[in-house]
This record gives structure tokens, C-alpha cells and sequence, in this order.
């Protein structure tokens, strides 16, 4: 009797899951919670950089699609440090980005920074990137490089104060737009 009763378990256990759904489940039964939209942290045409260096200095600019970096190298960077975003909650970052065709850079790192200090970044290749065809890069939490300041022990994703993109470091000509930047729940 035990047996037949394991049995007609697994049977039915069996048959729900092939159907699609969880064994012992209702249709009706929601199982995650309400997705939340995705939050701008850059919206890159309505931004001008706070600050932009070595030989990407006035080698940023705006333009309808975002910020574009048209530069001899890839040896620069810019940021701001004049956010307050809160985005506690986030599951991963979304970059967005398309290279010109004058575009020899191979990596572009893009970091964020809260209130103490502290940054979290990912790199990208982006010398695959089809020229003028944007790209949007899902950058999970887990892969980011991690440098605390102040004695934390974290990141605080709830207050980010500032972004900075950075080249690659080589010589060859860094021409690519940033179009945004989001967090995504």
C-alpha cells in the first residue's frame, strides 16, 4: 500500500511538472513579486560630464544620443561626482554604448561611486560592437570590482554620487557614445 501511494505521488508530481507547471501548483499562484522598472543613473543626452581627463579632456561631447568621445586614445576618462540616486534593490547595471567607425579601443570601464568613496566597476569590450549599432551590456552585481573606502564593508546603493567612464589606456583612437546608464530590479 505504501508503495502504490509513493507511486500515484510521483505519478502526479511527474505529470505537473511535464505540463509546465510547478508540481502541486495552481495556476493562479504568483510566485515572484511585482517587477519594478528600470531606473536611470545617467541619461547621457540630457548630461554634460562634471569633469573629463588626460587626453580625453574637451574630447567629450553631447550630442542627441548621448555623450561622445571622439579622442586620439583611449587614455582618459570622465565622470561626474553630483549624483543622489538611490537604487537599493538593483540586480544588475545596464550599460549603453555605440562605437564610430574611427573606433580602435578595445575596453571601456565603467564605474560607480556612493556617498563614501567606495566604487564598484565592470569593464566592457566594445571593439566588437558593430559601428553606430547601440548596445546595452548587463552588468551583474556579483562581477563588479569592488574598492571600499572609509572602513565599509559595502557598496551603498542607496545614495550613488557619481559615475566615471575610463578608456582602455593604448593608443589607438577612441570614438564611442555613451548613452546611458541603468539600474535594473
Amino acid at each position: 500500500m505504501k508503495n502504490r501511494l509513493l507511486s500515484l505521488l510521483f505519478s502526479l508530481g511527474f505529470a505537473f511538472t511535464c505540463s509546465g507547471l510547478p508540481a502541486f501548483a495552481s495556476k493562479d499562484a504568483k510566485t515572484d513579486a511585482p517587477e519594478r522598472k528600470p531606473k536611470l543613473i545617467l541619461n547621457a543626452a540630457e548630461a554634460t560630464p562634471e569633469y573629463s581627463y588626460d587626453k580625453w579632456d574637451k574630447k567629450v561631447m553631447p550630442v542627441k544620443a548621448g555623450l561622445l568621445v571622439d579622442a586620439p586614445s583611449g587614455q582618459g576618462g570622465f565622470g561626474a561626482n553630483n549624483l543622489k540616486i538611490d537604487v537599493d534593490g538593483v540586480k544588475e547595471i545596464e550599460a549603453i554604448f555605440y562605437t564610430g567607425r574611427e573606433n580602435a579601443m578595445q575596453t571601456v570601464s565603467i564605474s560607480l561611486i556612493d556617498l563614501f568613496g567606495s566604487e564598484i566597476g565592470w569593464t566592457v569590450r566594445i571593439d566588437q560592437i558593430a559601428p553606430v549599432q547601440a548596445v546595452i551590456f548587463r552588468l551583474k552585481l556579483s562581477e563588479g570590482k569592488l574598492t571600499l573606502k572609509s572602513k565599509r564593508t559595502s557598496f551603498d546603493f542607496t545614495d550613488i554620487k557619481g559615475y566615471q567612464i575610463k578608456g582602455d589606456w593604448n593608443e589607438q583612437p577612441a570614438q564611442f557614445t555613451v548613452v546611458g546608464i541603468r539600474a535594473r530590479f
